[in-house]
């Protein structure tokens, strides 16, 4: 997202709404963001039976956290959901606890955080530690990077949560572009309870500073097995139905539903 010169736009709106002639951006800004995620987020409850009802929304206090935390309140109670109350933090922010005290009085259905990634992590963690466990966290913008300080980085997992389960889906696309993008998945599976899990994932061409991989990591908590995968190819309009194997990576066909390859890893 470019403007004249070398100067790097992220995804406030501000900036090129102010009727600059050399001043553009490629890329989406946080208005139809936020748009597009409340009314992807009113179609999850919908299809869930609408188990959400109230919200807490958790951001950092730049433009960035304070304009979309702006956009949400106007446009969440729209779609039916309560604002319970909207907390800005500073960045960095390096102890999360009061605010979690905050989300675990007023025990939303969601939290749904807009801040950077070192914050989001810490927000994460101490939810955990202190056993706040909403109906779900539901990210617009939440764990972005600040701009310009992009660096090599290795990230270890040392979550309890890293023994859960999950499934990694490549698509092959024939009438459809090769890699799949614009197809619409769903994952469907169920805990040792029975309770149904449902994931969603749309494969898109976002940013990967040329390393897109299209691969879909879907997480599926304890699930043991996927009962089925529903891929919506977008060029045919069809629904294709797999029966992929839970931890594995696998290669879904277009244009007969088959699976080309699998592969534990």
């Amino acid at each position: 997202m470019l403007a004249a010169g070398k100067d790097v736009i992220l995804e406030v709106d501000s900036i090129v709404t102010r009727g600059l002639k050399n001043t553009f951006r490629f890329g989406p800004g946080f208005g139809i963001i936020a748009k597009t995620a409340i009314e992807t987020l009113d179609a999850i409850n919908e299809q869930a039976g609408k188990p959400a009802k109230t919200v807490m929304i958790v951001h950092e206090d730049s433009l960035f956290g304070s304009g979309l935390a702006k956009l949400l309140n106007a446009q969440l109670p729209q779609q039916g959901f309560e604002i319970l109350e909207t907390i800005p933090h500073p960045t960095p922010t390096r102890d999360f606890n009061n605010v979690v005290l905050k989300i675990k009085a007023q025990n939303p259905d969601l939290v749904i955080p807009a801040n950077y990634y070192n914050e989001y992590v810490l927000l994460a963690r101490t939810m955990q530690q202190q056993q706040v466990k909403p109906k779900g966290i539901y990210s617009v913008l939440g764990g972005g990077w600040p701009g310009d300080k992009w660096v090599d980085q290795f990230f270890v997992n040392d979550s309890h949560l890293a023994g859960n389960s999950w499934i990694k889906l490549r698509l092959r696309g024939h009438r459809t572009n090769y890699y799949g993008v614009g197809a619409r998945i769903s994952v469907y599976t169920a805990d040792d309870a029975g309770t149904p899990i449902v994931r969603r994932y749309f494969m898109d061409a976002g940013t990967g500073f040329g390393s897109k991989p299209y691969l879909a990591h879907i997480g599926l908590y304890k699930a043991k097995r996927v009962d089925r995968v529903e891929v919506y190819w977008p060029v045919s309009r069809e629904t294709r139905v797999y029966h992929p194997e839970i931890l594995q990576t696998t290669v879904l066909d277009e244009n007969d539903g088959s699976i080309v390859t699998t592969a534990a890893r």
